[in-house]
């Protein structure tokens, strides 16, 4: 029991106990961890000790995370009585580039995410926990089964009552989950055996499918197109599973939609092909390449008489240029450099939409690939409207330094061009934006005053 002494003292041995106990549990100690129970107050077997790595666990839980079956059977056998569904942060690192931290998390949850069927065996049958308990996330120990592509544990869980049709909140299912860590198993499971619906859709309109392209798994995406799962965008990026594999690159996986798309969808899915292989920020930059993908894309519209739509406006920033419609234009311009990019954001523009932050990036890139070859007339062209598309549709971004690249920009201009209209206009713009960036008054604010002195002193020299 506790000794009577300073409340100092008593700080100094209350944590020397709660690190005895962590050390016991940790190391799975069953005899030390007893007797150092059995000299505490009832209220430590529910208390939430600190393990390592910002884990804090009751001692419950930390059996459960270290995986000792004999400290969990002992704990729910004998008189302790621990809280089965007590909450509890627990971090995982082997999955993730950086540690995913599950908070609010039961015993439960926590031996599901370990792999440990006969500790969840003791929690559910002994210890009566809550199988379909849901994190604030909702996510559940089925829905980890899933994430670990653990069937004897799936199977467990859903013989004792487990919702198999639980999705997390934004309605992402188990089998998009399972799809994405590559699980083709799990997914039988899930569609032949417990009828779930392969074809529902996240609150973004994101399938399984995307996931699948995603994690690169061809037996899956062969495997979900033959059940028949649509082709559906992802509203958040404006993607179908088609043209998500088509941007990244992914040749193989995108050839296995050929059968299952619209005629449309496969001529859009080599245009964006083509228009990747004409980016100057693309690793995957050839021109020869780029032809080949437009040029068939073409033929097929063509063939198929699906012309391209025909845009109603005309950017200067593209030198007024818009898509090549005829083969003979395509060829024309297949081997001038910014043209073919010109056509290559004119085609991301269209397929992705002026709100995509590929296109916004590829936007960037190609007026900074312009600036540095002296061609500040076009570059601020590009960066202007980019600017101006950004503010639109709210895209996220810097807006502090690429404000400060301006500076840089114009002050280059000054020093080695006379200076037209056009950049006394381009100043006053985004001296404009500056000062709108100022009135939001965030931690930014010091950083874009020093930005608009330097602006207005430029723009003092041309006026």
């Amino acid at each position: 029991m506790f000794s009577s002494s300073s409340s100092s003292s008593f700080g100094l041995s209350s944590l020397k106990d709660d690190q005895l106990i962590v050390d016991a549990v940790r190391a799975g100690n069953l005899i030390t961890l007893e007797i150092y129970l059995n000299e505490q107050s009832d209220e430590s077997i529910n208390k939430l000790y600190d393990f390592d790595d910002n884990n804090k666990l009751s001692i419950l839980m930390g059996a459960c995370f270290y995986k000792h079956e004999h400290i969990v059977r002992m704990l729910l056998k004998r008189r302790y009585c621990p809280s089965i569904d007590l909450l509890g942060t627990v971090v995982f690192d082997s999955s993730y580039i950086h540690p995913e931290i599950a908070t609010g998390v039961p015993a439960l949850w926590i031996a599901t995410a370990m792999n440990d069927l006969n500790i969840i065996k003791l929690l559910i049958e002994i210890g009566g926990a809550n199988v379909n308990y849901l994190t604030e996330s909702h996510s559940t120990a089925f829905r980890v089964a899933c994430f670990n592509g653990n069937l004897d544990i799936c199977r467990y869980l859903v013989e004792h009552g487990a919702n198999f049709n639980q999705a997390r909140k934004g309605n992402y299912t188990n089998i998009m989950v399972s799809a994405y860590w590559k699980h083709l198993h799990i997914i039988h499971y899930l569609i032949n055996e417990l009828n779930c619906d392969p074809n529902q859709q996240s609150e973004h309109g994101r399938t399984a499918l995307h996931n699948a392209v995603e994690s690169g798994s061809d037996q899956i995406i062969k495997y979900l197109l033959e059940k028949g799962v649509p082709i559906t965008r992802d509203t958040q990026t404006n993607l179908t599973p088609l043209l998500l594999a088509a941007k990244n690159m992914k040749l193989d996986l995108m050839n296995l939609f050929e059968n299952f798309c619209s005629k449309i969808e496969w001529i859009e899915a080599k245009e964006l092909v083509g228009a990747i292989y004409a980016s100057q920020e693309s690793a995957n930059y050839n021109l020869d390449k780029a032809y080949q993908y437009l040029n068939e894309a073409l033929i097929l519209r063509i063939k198929y008489n699906l012309p391209k739509p025909i845009s109603k406006t005309i950017e200067e920033a593209f030198d007024f240029q818009q898509e090549c419609v005829t083969l003979n234009q395509l060829k024309e311009i297949s081997q001038n450099m910014n043209r073919f990019h010109i056509e290559s954001l004119l085609i991301l523009s269209r397929i992705l939409g002026l709100n995509n932050n590929d296109y916004y990036y590829s936007l960037r890139y190609y007026g900074a690939c312009l600036i540095d070859s002296n061609q500040f007339y076009q570059g601020l062209h590009i960066w202007i409207y980019q600017l101006d598309l950004s503010q639109k549709y709210s895209i996220h971004f810097d807006n502090t330094q690429i404000l400060r690249t301006f500076v840089h920009l114009f002050t280059k201009i000054q020093q080695n061009y006379q200076i037209k209209s056009f950049f006394g206009q381009a100043l006053f713009t985004i001296i404009s934006i500056t000062y709108q960036q100022i009135k939001q008054k965030n931690e930014n604010t010091n950083f874009n005053i020093h930005t608009l002195l330097y602006l207005i002193t430029i723009f003092a020299t041309v006026c």
